[in-house]
């Protein structure tokens, strides 16, 4: 059998599938150039793609999916924006104060957090009783 994956579908794909991507790269390019260097643009588009995907699915509109999308992607920036810690300098490095915090624990030695409405919290509880999440 003559099996060519080669097609103009398999090319027309390819652009389609790498365009969001290639968009997020070039928000990249054109924030370097700006002097911000923003780090978080996929995390924005994932987030931003989910809502806007359950937006879409639950009020039936393509177009409101769009609209929420983009107000999650700038609640995100805008969050980043607020919560970033700028020194005069582009370089992006540790913090050394945060990470001298951290620490690998055994499931039995885990500190106490009596945090209810955290992901993390509840993650960390399941991970302490020895279940998985479902």
């Amino acid at each position: 059998s003559n099996m060519n994956i080669f097609t103009t579908d398999f090319f027309f794909s390819i652009i389609r599938i790498a365009t969001p991507i290639l968009l997020a790269t070039l928000a990249a390019v054109i924030g370097e150039k700006g002097g911000v260097s923003n780090i978080g643009l996929e995390g924005i588009m994932m987030m931003s793609a989910l809502f806007g995907s359950l937006g879409a699915y639950w009020t039936g509109s393509w177009f409101l999916g769009l609209l929420i999308a983009m107000v999650v992607g700038l609640l995100e920036a805008l969050l980043m924006g607020f919560f970033a810690e700028l020194d005069g300098s582009d370089e992006i490095r540790m913090e050394e104060d945060e990470l001298s915090e951290a620490g690998w624990f055994h499931r039995d030695s885990l500190p106490e957090d009596h945090s209810d409405i955290s992901l993390t919290g509840e993650m960390i509880e399941l991970f302490r009783g020895g279940r998985e999440p479902h």
